[in-house]
């Protein structure tokens, strides 16, 4: 029985992590990424999940806009190219370049 239960948790837990997968850009995103169109300058944007992070990545480019990613998980060549980038970017996005949806 408890397999049984473990089997459904299990499957139900692969569907949550296939809708979470589909899932497009969050409203959190899109309202950031609406306050990113409105600055000329550079931007920071902080995370506590990666996945989160890849998210802002993932709906940036589909904008034609470039990021830098900083993580944790990146080895000390890869922050210093990150580093790199972001610096020799003269600026991140431009109000011009995207403007929100309606």
């Amino acid at each position: 029985m408890l397999e049984s239960h473990a089997g459904r948790f299990h499957d139900a837990l692969a569907t949550l992590g296939g809708v979470a997968a589909a899932a497009t850009a969050t409203r959190k995103t899109e309202t950031l990424l609406e306050i990113v169109a409105g600055h000329r300058d550079k931007v920071l944007v902080f995370s506590r999940y990666r996945a989160t992070l890849d998210e802002i990545e993932q709906s940036l480019a589909a904008r034609g806009l470039s990021c830098a990613l900083l993580h944790g998980g990146l080895d000390a060549e890869k922050k210093r190219e990150a580093l790199a980038s972001f610096a020799a970017t003269p600026a991140c996005c431009s109000p011009r370049t995207w403007a929100p949806r309606d």
